[in-house]
Parts: C-alpha cells; structure tokens; sequence
C-alpha cells in the first residue's frame, strides 16, 4: 500500500515542479548572482512550493490528522519563504515567522511530544522545542547551498524515520513521495531551487516529525532524543561550524560565506555530483 502512496506522491511532485518551475520562470523568480551562486542559466526558485502542494494533495488524497497539524503552521514559512525569494525579506521577519510557525505547531499538536516526555520542566521542554524547530529551519536553509543536498538529506530523513517509526510511515511516505518527485528537477545540474521557502519547510518538517517521535516501551526517551539528532547530524555541524567561523572573524551570523562543507568538497576538486554523494554517504552514516 505505502510502495503507491510514494509513487502516486512522487508523479504528483514531478508535475507540480515542473509548473512551479515554468511560472516561477515567467516571473523572473530567480536567484540573484553572486559570489556563492555562479550557475550558469536560469535557474527557478520557490521549489518550496512545489514540495507544499504535493503535500497539501497528500492530505486531500490521505487525511492525517498528524500531517493537517503540520501543514497549517508550515503555511507560515512557506509564504514568507516565497516572499523572501522574491523580495529578500528582513532577517528578523523571517525569524519571526518561523517562531510563530512552531508555537502554532506545539498548540496543534495534541499528540506525545519527544521532550515532554523526556523528565524535564514543561516550560524548558516547550521552550526547547520551539528552539529545535527555529534551530532546524535554519540549519537546512544554511545547507541548501547546492544542488539536491538539502533534499537528498531531508529525504534520507524522512526514509529513516517512516522505516524505524511505523506509526509515522504514512506521513513519512508522502514526504518522500514529494522528496522524490522533485529531486528530478533539483539533481545536479538544478533546473529549479528549492529556495528560502523549500529549505525552511523540509527544516521545519523534519523539526517536527522529529519531536513526534513515539519511545518504544524497552527504549528511554535520551534513546530516541539521541536518535534524532543523529538524524539531523549533518546540517546541524554545518550549522554550528558556520556560526563559530563567523564569530572568529567577527562577522554577522547570518551572513552567508563560501566555507560550508560542502564548498571545501567543491574547492578540493569535486564536482556537484560528487559533493552530493560524498554527503549522502555521511548522512546516511549517521542516520544509520
């Protein structure tokens, strides 16, 4: 059942990338060029958009109560990623937004919560999952910084998650389904972007379903909190690497550079296709 749930997600995600990209081309929703973007052609944006309507129609096709939960709040980003790839909004906008997002999550989320349960204060565990969720928009937004990395790693994700979690398989498989589809578009070289509204979503989709995560009965909840942030390890030591590099430097924290992991893969040598496995292989390690 769950093998045409992700092939019925996957055709719909190809069809909708390939109108996202079309339309987004006829608005000139493009990247600007700069000293980290030197793509030849013309690339799309709002590849997030096409990752949300596939997601939208998998809850029209499959409701889930779980899934309905994470689409209204994700709203939120996705709207104001398509404003910032069009408009490039302020940093604390989309910082406000992405806040907003995750306290309408937590008050929609009426089932186990990974940190409620973990033994430590309801405001601290609140407080710390709505940290987790920020953290992980933004972490996936940072890694977003060549073709199909941030896709290959959320749809790894979301694969491991549905395989080790069997009450999440059926959200996890629409997410896949959507993974999928549109990674034919993204896969280097990228015909379209996944852009500030794709990144945040996968961040925020992987945040969430995260903190959803049961605790088996012969498991403890540091287990599985564990377990999570091997999920996520990549992006958030990108993350972490990035922020520390630029304090030394005394730079602004959201000022993007050219030293990511990936662009030292790149400066080694390696092409697009390269950088991208030799990712994958690592996400997949940890994820394992």
């Amino acid at each position: 059942m769950y093998f045409w749930y992700l092939i019925t997600a996957m055709t719909i995600s190809i069809i909708l990338s390939f109108a996202v990209y079309k339309v987004a081309l006829f608005f000139n929703i493009t990247p600007k060029k700069d000293y980290r973007r030197l793509q030849k052609g013309k690339i799309a944006l709002w590849g997030g958009l096409a990752l949300y309507l596939t997601i939208v129609v998998g809850y029209l096709i499959w409701p889930q109560e779980a899934l309905l939960n994470l689409i209204l709040p994700a709203s939120i980003i996705v709207v104001m990623g398509l404003l910032d790839d069009r408009f490039e909004m302020k940093a604390i906008s989309k910082f406000t937004a992405q806040c907003v997002a995750a306290l309408a999550w937590l008050y929609l989320n009426q089932g186990p919560n990974l940190l409620m349960q973990a033994e430590i204060s309801p405001f601290l565990s609140l407080s710390l999952s709505a940290l987790w969720i920020v953290g992980l928009c933004n972490a996936f937004n940072l890694i977003d910084g060549t073709d199909g990395q941030a896709t290959v790693i959320g749809l790894l994700g979301f694969a491991f998650i549905g395989i080790c979690f069997p009450t999440l398989m059926p959200m996890s498989v629409i997410f896949m389904g959507a993974g999928l589809g549109f990674l034919m578009w993204n896969f280097p070289p990228a015909k379209i972007y996944l852009g500030e509204s794709g990144s945040t979503l996968l961040g925020f989709s992987m945040a969430t379903m995260t903190l959803s995560l049961p605790i088996p009965k012969e498991g403890t909840a540091f287990s599985v909190i564990l377990g999570a942030l091997y999920l996520v390890a990549f992006p958030l030591t990108d993350t972490v690497l990035a922020m520390g590099r630029r304090k030394l430097k005394k730079r602004p924290l959201f000022c993007g550079d050219k030293d990511h992991i990936h662009h030292i893969l790149q400066k080694m040598g390696f092409n697009k296709i390269q950088v991208l496995m030799i990712v994958s292989f690592m996400v997949l390690f940890g994820d394992l």
